[in-house]
């Protein structure tokens, strides 16, 4: 972009202006010719009507003037434009100056002045559309060779301001930074380098890099090694009077000659990039930490859809299925008969990498001791009198790919344990009266509700087929012991019984707690049994006390136990949920509404509602 306020007069018209003004903008300098004391429109307007005449006056002008085609072959001149340019004998101005052809074409297409600085002539052009009477495609130009002083002064605040902003940007680079001359002279060095190398940066300004090498300073330097090969280099240098290990890099530069012109090296602290790694590692362990947080939550809620889980011990098991599901260790699974074994089974194999493949159950101790193995092996045909003809394929081959659930794992005899060891230390096994071995890829589930390493210590099961099964154990606690739970699973299996039956059932306040109240030694199973009957043996809607199985009612009058007393096993928070929950029962049996139950209790309505919900009352 340029633009310039200029004056094509007369040397009439020059001779009665106080001076010329003018401003240039080009690559970043501004020139302002000084003392106008008129309006630029005016004097342009001046100048236009004294191009005509400009003609006659050629000789007595004292600026260079001429008057050219729109190519740049010179028409007219006087003397001081030839003097001026060195062109007494030249007809042809672009010839002799190729980069103003760009000038000529502006004025061609767009019919408006242009400037140029020609440098080495030390003079300013300025050039204008001419229209002659004749010929109305010709250029007028004057040339001013007064401005050199005004330019210069410009030029010179220029590079000062410029060098003031290469400060700036240089000290304010966070890496240290070396600037040498080709010769390996320091020309500068910033804070950061400065601070890095414990040194005063005016005390090695001027000095040459190969003596700051000899005297200690750093050893291998990147920039002397840049200066002999001409290219750049990147090492790791030891700054020996700090000792600190940099990543110093050095960048040759060359002028329009390809000589070698000057040298930039930066300093990176190692120190601080392996903070920076340590930082960013910290952050990446945290980053996976909460994506597997986040994935429990999600398999947790997943999981929570299947099992029924309040209280905080069965939340921890539900954690415990999900961290077991996606590995191949086999898993035993120890708790009282009916408080949910298979189902934890079931719920291992489905989240599982097997979950698409069989999922088999069998109860060890509801078959004959003489009939097991053959359940789980199978048999040839023939194997032993009353076997099939066509053999038999047995529960441990079927569950090839997929999973195998052993409850009651203790009641296996000593022959079968020994068997079922080899299967599981070798993958392998033969059927009963066959030779050829066969080899699956089962996992292996089992179950117990007895005491394992007490039948170990009495001789009645393997040691070794423990430790092989005792690789990852879950215990579930009894119903019992789970207090929180209770209420929900009363509820889902009245809704579940109710909706299979197509009837309504709902539980009365006065049932809930002492369905809540009895100890279930039958565990979940027994919940379960006692929900089904009161679904189909209860003719009313609203499921009242004396409609609750004998057992129960028998158990609740007879209990000696204060309700406060703490059950064994239980924890205080399970305790605590216990107390609140029948607190909450008894206070919505007496007064009905929540808001009336809030001023019986003391607090506020919303904790009423938000404790109900969690209790699902």
């Amino acid at each position: 972009m340029a633009m310039i306020c200029c004056c094509f007069l007369c040397i009439e018209t020059i001779k009665r202006l106080y001076a010329v003004v003018y401003t240039v903008m080009r690559n970043g300098i501004f020139v302002l010719l000084k003392n106008f004391k008129c309006d630029q429109r005016i004097i342009m307007d001046r100048a236009n009507s004294f191009k005509t005449s400009i003609l006659d006056m050629f000789p007595s002008i004292t600026v260079g003037a001429a008057i050219l085609d729109h190519g740049g072959r010179i028409l007219s001149r006087n003397v001081a434009f030839s003097e001026k340019l060195g062109l007494q004998r030249k007809k042809h101005l672009v010839e002799e100056f190729p980069f103003l052809k760009r000038n000529f074409k502006e004025i061609t297409i767009h019919g408006r002045q242009s400037i140029q600085w020609i440098k080495e002539k030390n003079v300013l052009l300025c050039l204008s559309p001419l229209e002659l009477p004749e010929d109305k495609n010709r250029v007028f130009c004057l040339l001013f060779d007064q401005v050199s002083e005004d330019i210069s002064h410009m030029k010179t605040m220029e590079m000062k301001e410029l060098i003031m902003q290469l400060d700036v940007i240089i000290d304010a680079i966070s890496e240290g930074v070396w600037v040498c001359d080709g010769k390996g002279n320091v020309l500068r060095v910033n804070p950061v380098s400065a601070a890095l190398n414990d040194i005063n940066a005016p005390d090695v300004v001027g000095r040459n890099m190969k003596d700051l090498e000899s005297e200690g300073y750093f050893n291998e330097c990147a920039s002397l090694e840049t200066i002999r090969t001409k290219k750049t280099v990147t090492r790791l240098v030891l700054l020996r009077r700090t000792n600190t290990m940099v990543i110093a890099t050095a960048k040759p530069f060359f002028d329009e000659k390809g000589s070698l012109k000057m040298v930039v090296g930066t300093e990176r602290d190692i120190s601080k990039l392996e903070e920076l790694h340590h930082f960013l590692r910290q952050q990446a362990l945290l980053q996976d930490s909460l994506k597997e947080h986040i994935n429990e939550l999600k398999t947790l809620n997943r999981l929570s859809h299947n099992i029924i889980a309040k209280s905080e011990s069965m939340i921890r098991i539900l954690n415990q299925v999900a961290r077991v599901s996606h590995v191949e260790s086999t898993v035993l699974i120890l708790g009282e008969s009916g408080v949910g074994k298979t189902a934890i089974a079931d719920l291992i194999h489905k989240n599982s990498g097997r979950s698409g493949k069989p999922f088999f159950s069998i109860n060890c101790s509801s078959i004959p001791e003489t009939l097991l193995e053959s359940e789980l092996f199978g048999y040839e045909k023939g194997a032993f009198t009353g076997a099939r003809g066509t053999g038999k394929t047995g529960l441990i081959e079927m569950a090839d790919g997929g999973t195998l659930f052993l409850d009651e794992i203790a009641e296996l005899s000593l022959a079968s344990q020994s068997k079922l060891l080899k299967f599981l230390d070798e993958g392998t096994f033969f059927r009963i009266g066959s030779t050829k071995k066969q080899e699956v890829d089962v996992r292996i589930i089992a179950a117990t509700n007895k005491d394992l390493q007490d039948l170990v210590g009495k001789g009645a099961f393997r040691l070794d087929l423990y430790y092989r099964l005792n690789v990852i154990s879950i215990h579930i606690p009894p119903l019992r012991e789970r207090h929180a739970c209770i209420i929900s699973l009363i509820k889902h299996y009245i809704n579940r019984f109710s909706s299979s039956m197509k009837v309504r059932r709902i539980i009365s306040p006065d049932a809930l707690e002492i369905l809540t109240t009895y100890n279930y030694p039958g565990n979940v199973r027994e919940l379960i049994n006692i929900c089904e009957r009161i679904v189909v043996m209860t003719k009313r809607e609203y499921v009242m006390p004396s409609d609750l199985p004998r057992q129960v009612l028998k158990s609740v009058q007879t209990e000696n136990v204060d309700f406060c007393d703490l059950i064994q096993g239980e924890t205080l928070p399970e305790f605590m949920a216990r107390i609140e929950s029948r607190v909450l029962v008894k206070t919505k049996a007496r007064y009905g509404s929540q808001e009336k139950m809030a001023d019986a209790l003391g607090v506020t309505q919303p904790t009423i509602n938000r404790k109900m919900k969690k209790y699902g009352l």
